[in-house]
């Protein structure tokens, strides 16, 4: 059921197309002889799969890792003109757990600037899950849709404005949204077709004396409510390329 399950989501995702079948057949019936195809998956077959995907990586073969999904994404915030990068400031702490415990309910990430000679510390110290002026966001910062989508909504909450991108399927992965919070100005409208790096706001308005950008990742194979479908988004932001400077 297991590989049942495997092969449904793959099939969805764009991964496993008739090639790719007549590729694995055509293996387990010359490479190794395999004519009942309950044996396809024997401890035995595996690893001689495996060489064989990796010396066929030009087939376009299942088991060889594709391109990755978010090729050509970028980053949400831009490099500042002077050469310093954006972080990540405040960690994922869904549930009150993770490194950033204490904020019970973040539900994403915050992103802001190190400041050189802040009590933030150097780069690659701990990051803090609490505004200091070791951190900092300057006025008038662009914020980008770190991939191709749609506009779901445009919304005003609590602290700023807040866009939410639908990037519908995304190939190699599955149906996803991005959440973008604490903005100033927004420069799109509900079905704005948007690419990546396209300017979709300011960053601006915050609860915090600091000015950030929270951006939110929500994962739909995970499910359809924010809840199940909200996941850490620091893994996939450090796939994305940076721009600006």
């Amino acid at each position: 059921m297991k590989a049942k399950e495997f092969n449904r989501r793959q099939i969805q995702r764009g991964l496993f197309t008739d090639d790719h079948l007549v590729s694995l057949v055509e293996f387990f019936q010359k490479e190794q002889g395999l004519l009942v195809d309950g044996k396809a998956g024997s401890k035995e077959t595996l690893p001689a799969l495996e060489k064989w995907a990796r010396e066929n990586q030009d087939t376009g073969s299942i088991l060889v890792p594709p391109t990755s999904p978010f090729a050509g994404w970028v980053f949400p915030v831009p490099i500042l003109p002077d050469g310093t990068k954006p972080q990540v400031s405040s960690q994922f702490s869904q549930y009150g757990s993770g490194p950033n415990k204490s904020r019970e309910n973040h539900w994403g990430n915050d992103i802001m600037f190190r400041r050189h000679d802040g009590d933030g510390g150097p780069p690659g110290k701990a990051k803090h899950p609490t505004y200091t002026k070791g951190w900092f966001c300057p006025h008038g910062l662009d914020c980008y849709s770190v991939g191709p989508g749609s506009i779901w909504s445009v919304k005003e909450g609590s602290h700023g404005l807040n866009v939410l991108v639908d990037h519908g399927n995304v190939p190699g992965f599955g149906p996803l949204c991005t959440w973008y919070q604490h903005l100033h100005e927004v420069f799109v409208e509900p079905k704005d077709l948007v690419d990546a790096g396209d300017v979709i706001a300011i960053v601006g308005a915050s609860g915090t004396d600091i000015r950030h950008l929270h951006f939110e990742w929500r994962d739909h194979n995970k499910g359809s409510g924010r809840a199940a479908a909200v996941v850490d988004p620091e893994p996939y932001l450090a796939q994305f390329e940076m721009i600006g400077g």
